[in-house]
């Protein structure tokens, strides 16, 4: 019911009022918290003593369609996926076609691939982690279809836990993301998810700012400061997570890869992190 009347109250703030929301960048000094981690992308290269431009179990692509079928990942978490303006990093997805030879962690040789798209990806598992808190990113997306952007929280620990307080599907709602927990164990079967489509006023035509309180007893998130959802946090969630931002394609048909116009970006002006007085 609390989500319902959330919805609600949204839905009347965005066609009704929609001056309400205010996508203009937020205070870096918050009353009650104190930042632990930013990134105001201001320095016209990735500071790699903050992020990693590839994913923390080790790789530049997802090796589950190698297991599992023998064929190619989709995507690959590409070095030169970054540009910049002087005040944000725009983050790429492309069509480009990428050769890799994968040799998993046991030292099997799965055999050559190719890679057809190269997106970007930057995570802080290196430099910053922490329990609970107040995790905030300001994005503008782009416009075309095909999209399977994302900002998250991950532990290095164990999967699950995972905060996606964004995930953005572009094939038909632009003005839609998702927000998604991942607990419980995969080995023994307890793993599971809950999520929210949150339906909003624009993710592509301006920035806004997606952000999530983690607490001991809920995950809060918010659009431009309001708060549109709210989560039960679940028991197990007891490992500190990193911060993780990236673009992201999907091949699945009513995305509608095939029709986008590439490269596209994903704009960032910041990401920041707090923890609570």
């Amino acid at each position: 019911m609390t989500n319902f009347l959330l919805a609600i109250k949204l839905w009347f703030i965005v066609h009704i009022t929609p001056g309400k929301l205010i996508n203009t960048p937020s205070p870096i000094e918050k009353e009650g918290w104190q930042l632990t981690f930013n990134d105001e992308f201001d320095k016209g290269e990735v500071d790699y003593t903050k992020w990693r431009d590839y994913a923390y179990f080790g790789y530049r692509f997802h090796e589950g369609n190698i297991f599992k079928n023998g064929t190619a990942p989709d995507e690959y978490y590409a070095e030169d996926a970054f540009t910049f303006t002087d005040s944000t990093i725009k983050i790429s997805t492309k069509r480009q076609d990428t050769e890799i030879e994968h040799i998993d962690w046991d030292g099997k040789n799965w055999g050559k691939f190719t890679i057809p798209y190269r997106v970007g990806h930057l995570e802080s598992v290196d430099s910053f982690e922490q329990k609970y808190g107040y995790f905030e990113a300001r994005i503008k997306f782009g416009g075309e279809p095909g999209h399977w952007d994302a900002w998250w929280l991950a532990s290095k620990y164990a999967w699950p836990p995972e905060i996606d307080i964004l995930e953005r599907w572009s094939g038909k709602y632009r003005e839609r993301f998702n927000s998604t927990l991942h607990w419980g164990k995969v080995e023994d079967g307890t793993k599971g998810a809950k999520g929210y489509k949150n339906k909003v006023k624009s993710t592509y035509q301006d920035f806004h700012i997606y952000s999530c309180e983690w607490n001991e007893e809920n995950i809060l998130i918010f659009y431009d400061g309001l708060l549109i959802n709210k989560f039960k946090t679940p028991k197990d969630f007891i490992h500190p997570m990193h911060l993780i931002i990236n673009t992201g394609v999907s091949m699945s048909p009513k995305e509608r890869l095939d029709e986008a116009m590439l490269p596209d970006y994903m704009e960032v002006d910041y990401v920041r992190a707090y923890k609570k007085l």
